[in-house]
């Protein structure tokens, strides 16, 4: 296997494996400023997990966080960017933990780029 498909199938590995762990980590809201009204609050089906999705002042968020499920339609959220705290109607504050599955995603992507490696160096060998 030449070097540059080895560097094409490593990266490829990569990308896919920072979109998985970007995409869960949104999930936290963290990286968000978010102030306004809640207009709704439903379930959304996901297959390995409920997710839960908020519009707050017309724009949708989704959420793996129960706490920020159970906020109810007309409530005042306000958080900073990059805060890991919601502050809803001005006194409850919710803690946006960043979600195990973020950690999962980035584990697996190491865990796929040294088998990889690993297998791709074995195919040099006579």
């Amino acid at each position: 296997m030449t070097a540059r498909l080895r560097t094409i199938l490593c990266l490829t590995v990569l990308v896919l494996g920072t979109v998985q762990v970007v995409q869960a980590f949104t999930r936290s809201l963290i990286p968000y400023e978010i102030n306004g009204r809640v207009l709704t609050s439903v379930y959304v089906s996901d297959s390995a997990l409920q997710l839960h999705e908020i519009n707050v002042n017309g724009r949708r968020y989704v959420v793996d966080n129960d706490a920020v499920a159970d906020i109810e339609v007309g409530a005042r959220l306000h958080k900073d960017r990059w805060s890991a705290t919601l502050v809803v109607d001005g006194d409850e504050q919710i803690r946006l933990p960043v979600g195990v599955e973020a950690f999962q995603f980035g584990f697996l992507t190491l865990i796929s780029l040294v088998a990889v490696t690993a297998l791709t160096a074995a195919s040099k060998r006579p």
